[in-house]
């Protein structure tokens, strides 16, 4: 009898763990056939409805909110958009739709949007195609200033691959609009990702800083110096001779993690890296 109940609570304690490492594989988001990353953006100064003709239109948005005209305060305009960004939650695309709702989510935060749908392509194209590099490494003996050219091996096509925007939050203490952008990979990218993922190309790890005040090209400078940072720590340790220059590419990988910090943007990315040429100064 003991054994029988022994030999059942083993099975179960099998059972269970194998449920559960079946629910931790399902849980765990693939990158093989789908994109799905989250993507935040700065709220305007002042949100707000503004006007299509005049996006910087805030005083007739103040006085819109406030006819009183006593203060500036923004949690009654945000408590509005989150009302609209909860309507607009769980639509196939939250910011493309004829609905009243919709309307209003995009004019309170269309700035929001526009940030969110420069960034989102330029990311998902680094995760779905990749960038080249072209370093050239500083040497002062040699009076070599360092060079760092970074460029997209084509350019996004979203009729190829459409982004889908959902569940939109607006985080008013933060400041920011939070929302998912999914996109999905083509067969010809699928095998493209099974390439990439092969034990050939090692990962390797950056982080890059960019001014806020550049907006969207402060990102795009951020993920310059973390492509530059990777690729140069990851060469360090492979050469005891410093390269005259080095030739590649790098396809981004899992979530990209953006945050600010003292004014800045800053960056936090994996990649596969593959490289394509190595200059060595001994070849000269």
């Amino acid at each position: 009898m003991k054994l029988t109940l022994l030999v059942k609570k083993i099975i179960f304690s099998a059972l269970f763990a194998s449920f559960a490492g079946l629910l931790a594989y399902s849980q765990t988001p693939s990158q093989k056939k789908s994109l799905r990353i989250q993507i935040w953006s700065e709220l305007d100064e002042i949100p707000g409805v503004f006007s299509e003709d005049d996006g910087s239109d805030e005083g007739q948005a103040t006085n819109s909110t406030n006819p009183a005209g006593e203060g500036t305060s923004k949690a009654p305009q945000v408590t509005a958009a989150q009302t609209a960004a909860k309507e607009l939650s769980g639509k196939k695309d939250a910011f493309v739709s004829s609905a009243e709702a919709d309307k209003r989510m995009v004019e309170l935060f269309r700035y929001s949007i526009s940030r969110a749908r420069q960034i989102t392509p330029f990311l998902m194209q680094g995760m779905l195609e990749g960038w080249t590099f072209d370093y050239v490494p500083s040497d002062k003996t040699r009076q070599v200033k360092e060079i760092f050219e970074m460029g997209e091996v084509k350019p996004y096509d979203k009729l190829l691959n459409p982004i889908t925007y959902r569940d939109p939050v607006p985080l008013e203490q933060e400041g920011k609009l939070l929302c998912w952008a999914t996109c999905e990979r083509t067969q010809m990218q699928q095998l493209a990702y099974e390439r990439w993922a092969s034990i050939v190309h090692p990962k390797i790890q950056g982080q890059g800083r960019g001014r806020v005040e550049d907006g969207f090209e402060g990102i795009q400078n951020a993920v310059e110096e973390a492509v530059k940072q990777a690729v140069r720590e990851y060469w360090r340790g492979q050469t005891k001779n410093k390269p005259k220059e080095i030739m590649g590419t790098v396809l981004l990988i899992q979530d990209p993690r953006i945050y600010i910090s003292e004014g800045q943007y800053v960056v936090d990315l994996d990649f596969f890296l593959q490289t394509d040429r190595i200059i060595l100064y001994s070849n000269y």
